[in-house]
């Protein structure tokens, strides 16, 4: 009697492509219905994708074939992965050989999906430890090395449509360090900063560039209009805030250190010049259109008042427009000599309050405006100052009912005393919290009706 191994036959029964159900019969395990969904192509063997094996079982998965399997096989987006091998799928169209023959050479779809890897890791701040970390335990995930390669070879892309520079910050002149046609080596944001702040460099974009590249998006995006080529461009600053930037922001100089006016006019030397060509020249675009240039500044009131020149956002002549003081804040009635820049540019010495020139001097005057939001919450701390000023703190009572109100209404706060001191402290309230305190908190739990609505 031979020793040959039976072989069991599988059979399909199907009417395809008239119907797309397919019963697949195999007489060792059973019998199992499918519904082709959508077709596609086996490519050649050679470049066969095969899933995790598993009890020394392995299945090829097909190119964008998408099936139904009410045995336990459900539909996923993309390909699927087939528990069982249908002779129908391997049934080729005559067009297909082509499509397989470059299958092997088309790598658009894994470069698609590792730069929308690095976008999501760029986007949700995934460090690449994290990441590796994530590969460990989902190996369906792109391996690291992988993403790295892709974002050095996108690093290299942009340094060629938009170069980076490094300038030296610690001297009168800055110098500019890296050319734009010096390849980068390095890809760690982390590794970036480490050095950047040891050397005391900083990093700047042209905002020409910036511009280039992306006005075709803008008028694209419905953005920009061809029949009003008007750009209107704000130029702000953040001293602490450079990782949350908001749509349409993008980061032109960044470099390690606090708000001083001396190491701002080093380090903003190739942004002024590069403002004040196209606040009076405009900029062409890729199609030989050409822009007209608008220019706003916006910030909170500290640094409007630094690069404007002031001597600080509270001495007595604080007011960026005119030249009122503190002193005279609540006489509404009274009108004051106003400022303009070409005052500041002309005579900076003569306005009062005035102990630099500008930085951004080819703005207009009217064109400064200090961020609204800023303002907002530092009006709040000085009205919560104002209501814990009218009430005794050395008050256990009082300092219970504020808690307890705090907690009502969603924010975390708490009284304590310093080592051998009586002064009763509380946490700073920060962000939205502040709104919710100015509408919800309860006044008339500390003071009479009157008074409550009075304030």
């Amino acid at each position: 009697m031979a020793n040959d191994k039976i072989k069991h036959e599988t059979i399909e029964l199907h009417d395809y492509p008239r119907k797309p159900e397919i019963e697949y019969i195999d007489p060792s395990t059973g019998t199992y219905h499918y519904t082709i969904i959508s077709e596609g192509y086996y490519p050649s063997p050679p470049v066969l994708v095969r899933t995790q094996r598993k009890n020394d079982n392995s299945y090829r998965i097909p190119d964008s074939y998408k099936t139904y399997n009410p045995n336990g096989k459900s539909t996923l987006p993309g390909t699927i992965v087939f528990g069982l091998q249908l002779k129908l799928t391997l049934q080729k169209d005559p067009e297909s050989s082509k499509l397989v023959k470059n299958y092997s050479k088309d790598k658009t779809f894994e470069k698609i999906k590792s730069q929308a890897s690095v976008r999501a890791m760029d986007s949700n701040y995934i460090s690449r430890e994290a990441f590796r970390s994530m590969a460990k335990i989902y190996p369906e995930l792109a391996r690291e090395y992988i993403i790295s390669n892709e974002k050095l070879n996108i690093d290299k892309i942009m340094q060629d449509i938009i170069p980076l520079h490094v300038m030296d910050i610690n001297i009168n002149s800055p110098t500019i360090l890296v050319k734009s046609n010096e390849e980068i080596h390095i890809d760690s944001e982390e590794v970036i900063r480490g050095i950047t702040e040891s050397v005391g460099k900083a990093s700047y974009r042209s905002i020409k560039n910036i511009l280039k590249y992306m006005i075709p998006f803008y008028i694209e995006e419905s953005i920009l209009d061809l029949g009003n080529p008007l750009i209107m461009l704000r130029i702000s600053g953040d001293g602490r805030n450079v990782g949350n930037i908001p749509e349409r922001h993008y980061t032109i100089v960044l470099y390690p250190g606090i708000e001083d006016y001396q190491i701002l006019q080093n380090v903003l030397m190739p942004l002024i010049h590069d403002l004040k060509d196209i606040s009076q020249n405009g900029i062409d675009d890729e199609f030989g259109n050409k822009w007209n240039i608008q220019l706003y500044f916006s910030s909170d009131w500290k640094f409007l008042a630094l690069c404007l020149g002031l001597n600080a956002a509270n001495s007595i002549y604080f007011c960026p427009y005119c030249k009122c003081t503190k002193k005279e804040i609540g006489l509404y009635n009274r009108c004051w000599d106003k400022k303009n820049m070409e005052m500041l540019i002309n005579s900076y010495n003569t306005c009062p309050g005035h102990i630099r020139e500008p930085l951004f001097f080819m703005i207009p005057l009217e064109n400064w405006i200090p961020d609204e939001l800023h303002i907002l919450l530092r009006i709040t701390d000085h009205l919560w100052n104002l209501v814990i000023a009218e009430i005794d703190l050395n008050n256990n009572q009082i300092r219970n009912i504020i808690c307890e109100e705090m907690k009502r209404i969603g924010i975390s706060f708490h009284f304590w005393q310093e080592h051998h001191s009586r002064t009763w402290n509380f946490p700073s309230i920060t962000g939205d919290k502040k709104l919710k305190l100015l509408c919800e908190f309860d006044l008339t739990k500390l003071f009479n009706q009157q008074r409550a609505i009075l304030i």
